[in-house]
C-alpha cells in the first residue's frame, strides 16, 4: 500500500503510510486488550464494520469502548508509534511536520493540531488496522454461524430494522437485532 492522503476537519492535509508490523501488532494488541476490558456482549462485529465504515452508527455499548479506546495511554503510545512515518501539513505554509507528542504543543499549529488531534489519531488507526478488521470481523462470523447451526438459533446481522426511522442506507447499531 501507498501513502493515505487525508483532509483534516482544520482543513490541513495528513499523509500516511503504513507503520511496521512490530508497531502495528502492539496498536493492534492495545486496542484488543482496552476492548476486552468492558462488557462486549452487546457488540455486533458486523455493527462495528459498518461503524467503521461510516454506514451505521455507534449504539452506547461502541460509544462506551470508543471512549476507553480514547482515554487509554497504551492505545495512544502505540498510536504515535504508527505515526511516525505520518506527515502534517497545515494549509498556510505546507509546512511539513512529524506527527508525534510535541506536534500538539507547537506553537504554529498547536490549535490545530489539537482541533485534529481525534482525526489523526482515527486515521492512523484505520489505516494500520484496517486488515486485521476485516479478517476479524470474517472470522468472527463464521464462528457464529457455526455456533448457531449447532445451536439452531439465528445469527445476528447488521441489517436495517423495519422501523420508521431507519434508512436503507443508515442504521443505528441499537436497531440492529443484536444491538437490542
Amino acid at each position: 500500500m501507498g501513502q493515505d492522503i487525508r483532509e483534516m476537519p482544520s482543513g490541513a492535509t495528513l499523509v500516511l503510510s503504513v507503520a511496521s508490523w512490530e508497531s502495528i501488532k502492539a496498536l493492534h494488541d492495545a486496542v484488543l486488550r482496552e476492548v476486552k476490558k468492558g462488557d462486549v456482549s452487546g457488540i455486533d462485529v458486523e455493527a462495528v464494520q459498518g461503524v467503521l465504515e461510516g454506514k451505521i452508527e455507534a449504539g452506547a455499548a461502541l460509544i462506551d469502548r470508543a471512549i476507553s479506546l480514547a482515554s487509554s495511554k497504551a492505545v495512544e503510545d502505540a498510536m504515535f508509534r504508527c505515526a511516525e512515518k505520518a506527515v502534517y501539513k497545515t494549509g498556510d505554509d505546507e509546512t511539513s511536520r512529524k506527527v508525534t507528542r510535541a506536534l500538539f504543543d507547537d506553537l504554529a499549529v498547536r490549535d490545530q493540531t489539537r482541533e485534529d488531534y481525534y482525526a489523526i489519531a482515527y486515521a492512523v488507526a484505520e489505516v494500520n488496522l484496517r486488515p486485521f478488521v476485516k479478517a476479524l470481523s470474517t472470522s468472527l462470523r463464521a464462528l457464529m454461524e457455526r455456533y448457531a447451526t449447532t445451536r439452531g438459533s439465528p445469527v445476528p446481522s447488521a441489517t436495517p430494522s423495519a422501523s420508521p426511522s431507519s434508512s436503507p442506507e443508515r442504521v443505528t447499531a441499537a436497531e440492529t437485532p443484536s444491538g437490542s
